[in-house]
């Protein structure tokens, strides 16, 4: 099974990566934010997940091992496939989702593309259950994290990709900002990375 490839990738698609490893190219569903930095030829690694059935054989990759761990603890939990998970990773970082774990708030993974209000129940349950085994800590300043993550999600309801709205916000965030100056710092930063 593989764990872990090491190569360039050749193709970018909204969510595939075609990866060349000395001359054989792997097929790799991604989240969107692996793209965020990324254009064909850059060298990259991945850490996959690999899920065989009868009519095919699929990789799941991600940029880091946390990502690909909270992508096998989701597919974990009845009635949500990788493409459900990889929705789920490619909509939320993963301090949100140990946040939306720990608060149980089903709303926001009832934004989710095919996550319904009962499956949101049952993911955050699960999650919630598992919280000392999920492989992303919640920060323990909870009100930077708070503050972070609404404005990272006031830039993405605003169009901004998620890995640009993270960056601007983390690049401008300082101690007792405003969430409001913190959201307009972030858009003048985006505006002049253009």
């Amino acid at each position: 099974m593989l764990s872990r490839i090491v190569g360039k990738f050749v193709e970018i698609d909204e969510n595939t990566a075609l990866v060349d490893i000395n001359g054989l190219g792997y097929e790799v569903e991604v989240p969107p934010s692996t793209f965020d930095d990324v254009s064909s030829g850059a060298k990259c690694t991945l850490f996959v997940h690999e899920v065989i059935q009868q009519d095919a054989h699929t990789l799941y990759g991600f940029t880091n091992q946390a990502m690909r761990d909270f992508f096998r603890i989701l597919i974990k939990i009845p009635s949500v496939g990788p493409r459900s998970a990889l929705a789920i990773l490619s909509t939320y970082s993963l301090e949100q989702l140990n946040r939306i774990a720990q608060d149980r708030d089903i709303g926001f993974l009832t934004r989710v593309k095919g996550i319904g209000k009962r499956g949101a129940e049952r993911i955050v349950v699960d999650l919630a259950n598992r919280l000392d085994d999920l492989p992303f800590a919640v920060s323990s300043s909870i009100d930077q994290s708070s503050d972070l993550n609404e404005a990272e999600r006031a830039l993405v309801n605003l169009g901004y990709r998620q890995g640009d709205a993270r960056r601007a916000v983390e690049a401008n965030w300082h101690d007792g900002i405003s969430i409001e100056d913190l959201v307009r710092a972030a858009l003048r930063h985006l505006a002049s990375t253009k």
